[in-house]
């Protein structure tokens, strides 16, 4: 099958986090913007994978940045719904009216794993010239989920799934599972139409942000929070039902964030089906990645410890470059002569190896039983 020809080029960020310096480097480096700073090309879409803030000091600046660029290039710019950005509805009815407390608020903080959110926003306000104090900070935070707040107004431009025509693509925050996929809260069935279920999906998030808050926590149905993981906490593409079901309906790669795959994104491939994964969040060099999708081709390259790597792999047919090797290795890339290879050993923790021997051929992954055997 030939991959299809689209005109737009697509850029796509994952999980800034609060790191501004990262969205700074994207922006530099994506191609989707003038030298001038925010100011996009023509011929180009933004996809912004969700989770703007909690690890970092530029908050703020990042969530105006991705509401002016919204509303300055609607029809460029795509916001994705992630859990650090939809669990701060909670603000909404946990700190109603005054004397309120600011351990209260770091608590809930620290039980979203955001730890250092009030800190990063005592930083931020420093720097901008404004009042530091607990207080200030408290109110700051709470203030972001006001009737005209910062994340009230990301959410509002924002969507829990997008579908890309131009280049059959379907972008969530986290994943979907065989129990997520069609799923919508308070539908008694599965909406099998995919564009349809995106859309009620989108709608329902729209008009219900006390159970917005309720999906984007850890469950099978939530495409927020959602990691499709083996049993070494590796990544592994959706269950075959997913795959088949999207591929159907002419979706022939999923692109998601949420979980962290070290300094590179990180592309799974099978068959006329690609699932591509944009979170670097804990990149070692800690640099900004970048990901494109354009000319029938997934591209993506980012800055390891001491170079400067990236690849490509067409979005139809089959591809070493994200295969899985026998000894449950995924192909990145090459480097020269030698084939670059992927693992998460420990939590967020990716190992890297270069092997010559994998650039000769495509080894397929050995079942427990035939490595048991020895075969």
């Amino acid at each position: 099958m030939v991959s299809p020809a689209f005109a737009t080029s697509i850029v796509v960020l994952g999980d800034l986090e609060g790191n501004g310096q990262k969205f700074d480097q994207f922006v530099q480096t994506s191609g989707a913007f003038e030298k001038d700073g925010f100011t996009m090309r023509p011929g180009y879409r933004f996809v912004f994978m969700g989770d703007s803030v909690d690890r970092g000091p530029s908050s703020m600046r990042i969530l105006d940045t991705l509401i002016a660029l919204k509303k300055q290039y609607p029809s460029q710019v795509v916001l994705i719904i992630g859990n650090r950005d939809a669990n701060k509805l909670a603000f909404r009815w946990m700190f109603q009216g005054d004397g309120e407390d600011p351990t209260r608020m770091k608590t809930f903080l620290r039980a979203v794993n955001a730890p250092d959110a009030f800190e990063y926003r005592r930083q931020e306000l420093a720097a901008n010239g404004l009042a530091d104090d607990d207080m200030a900070v408290f109110e700051s935070l709470k203030g972001d989920l006001a009737p005209d707040g910062r994340m009230t107004q990301y959410l509002a431009h924002a969507q829990v799934a997008y579908i890309d025509e131009d280049s059959g693509g379907i972008f969530v925050h986290g994943g979907i599972s065989d129990k997520g996929l069609g799923y919508v809260p308070g539908h008694f069935s599965p909406i099998t139409d995919v564009r349809q279920w995106v859309k009620t999906l989108n709608d329902w998030a729209q008009s219900r942000p006390r159970e917005l808050f309720a999906y984007q926590r850890p469950q099978p149905q939530s495409v927020i929070y959602q990691r499709s993981l083996d049993l070494t906490n590796n990544p592994q593409l959706p269950p075959d039902f997913v795959v088949r079901s999207l591929q159907s309906q002419g979706i022939h790669y999923l692109a998601v964030g949420h979980t962290p795959v070290g300094d590179l994104p990180v592309v799974l491939s099978a068959k006329d089906f690609r699932m591509v994964m944009t979170d670097n969040s804990y990149s070692r060099a800690g640099t900004s990645s970048w990901t494109r999708i354009e000319d029938s081709q997934i591209k993506f390259g980012g800055q390891m410890i001491d170079i400067k790597f990236d690849s490509h792999l067409p979005i139809l047919g089959d591809s070493a470059i994200g295969s899985l090797s026998y000894d449950g290795w995924r192909r990145v890339g090459n480097l020269e002569s030698e084939c670059l290879e992927w693992q998460i050993q420990g939590r967020h923790r990716a190992v890297y190896r270069l092997d010559a021997t994998a650039c000769e051929q495509r080894p397929l992954k050995k079942s427990w039983f035939q490595q048991f055997l020895g075969i």
